[in-house]
Formats: C-alpha cells, sequence, structure tokens
C-alpha cells in the first residue's frame, strides 16, 4: 500500500469566497468613486465619466469571473474527494460500486473524467440531483472557458454566469448533497496497489 498524495484539509469555503468578494465590490466601488470625485487620480484625469463607468464594470465583471471559479473549484473538490473516498474505502452503496466499476485503476483519481464518470455516476444514482448537475456541468463550462484564456466564443450566455447564479447554484449543491457526500477520508487512508 502507498499513501495517497493528496491534501484533504479544507482550503477554502464559499463564506470566505462570498466574503472577499463583497469586500473587493465594495473597494472597487470605493475607488471609482474616489476617482470620480477627485481630479488628482491621474491615470483617469483625462477620462470622461463613462470611460470611468466602463472601468468600474470591467473590474467588477473580472471580480465576479474569479470568485465564480474559485466556488466552482471547490465544488469539483468536493466531489472529487467524495471519488476518493468511496473508491479506496471500497464501499458498497450503489454509487461506490458504480465508481469503482467506472475507474480504470491504472489512472490516478485525479485523472478520472469528472463530467463523464464523477458526474454521470451520481446522475445515474440519484435522478432527482440531476437538473442540478446539469446546471453544474454547464457552470463548469464556463469555469473552463475562464481557465484556458477565453480565447474561444463561449456558447452559452456569458451574462447567465454571474457572482450570484455561481453562489446561488453553490448552494443548491450544497443543501442537496449534504448528506450524501462521504466524510472527508482519515489522514491515513492508503491506496490499495493492484
Amino acid at each position: 500500500m502507498r499513501k495517497i498524495n493528496f491534501n484533504f484539509e479544507k482550503k477554502r469555503t464559499l463564506e470566505e469566497v462570498c466574503h472577499h468578494y463583497e469586500l473587493s465590490k465594495c473597494s472597487i466601488n470605493k475607488e471609482i468613486e474616489a476617482i470620480d470625485q477627485n481630479a488628482a487620480y491621474t491615470e483617469f484625469l483625462l477620462d470622461n465619466f463613462a470611460t470611468i463607468e466602463e472601468y468600474r464594470k470591467w473590474a467588477l465583471d473580472e471580480l465576479s469571473h474569479q470568485a465564480s471559479f474559485s466556488i466552482l473549484t471547490i465544488l469539483e473538490a468536493k466531489f472529487r474527494t467524495d471519488f476518493i473516498v468511496r473508491t479506496h474505502l471500497k464501499l458498497r452503496d450503489p454509487l461506490s460500486v458504480d465508481f469503482r466499476n467506472a475507474w480504470n485503476p491504472r489512472m490516478k483519481p485525479y485523472q478520472v473524467p469528472f463530467k463523464d464518470t464523477i458526474i454521470s455516476c451520481w446522475c445515474n444514482n440519484y435522478a432527482t440531483t440531476a437538473d442540478t448537475l446539469n446546471q453544474f456541468n454547464q457552470a463548469l463550462d464556463y469555469r473552463n472557458w475562464i481557465a484556458h484564456g477565453r480565447y474561444w466564443r463561449f456558447k452559452d450566455n456569458i451574462n447567465k454566469y454571474t457572482f450570484q447564479y455561481i453562489h446561488h447554484l453553490a448552494l443548491t449543491i450544497e443543501a442537496q448533497f449534504e448528506n450524501l457526500f462521504m466524510c472527508p477520508p482519515p489522514d491515513n487512508l492508503q491506496e490499495q496497489s493492484n
């Protein structure tokens, strides 16, 4: 047996990301108000009000993208951690069995296709969560668009994926899956070598 090289300690929470988002949003708005009221800001000295408002919109949009990205990574980590626990502890519930059947043990757990294996198995075993998981899948496309440089035309309506939408989706997932996720694994969880 060899030890899994994962760190299952909690890194960030939804509450921390939300707090950071609100604090940053407030800071951006206060900075823009200060620029608008004080001509001493040299970088905006010659800009008119429309340009300053354009900058505010850009800064708030960028903040929304970044905070949404963080929330979606937190959610993916929860699903992947659950997958690792279920497969390595060889649990006997139907979802765990489906995970083990779909997983090639020669593949590292973090290489398992997220949508095609993990989310698909959840949908097959918990049909009542399929609608939420479908929304999550679409939001993951948005996250991938952000992560890979936004160089392609996003096929969905980008304005749909506001921070508020992603935060609401995260709260829905946490509520629906709270009792379904396996607890984080113990520190000494060992990976079976086959």
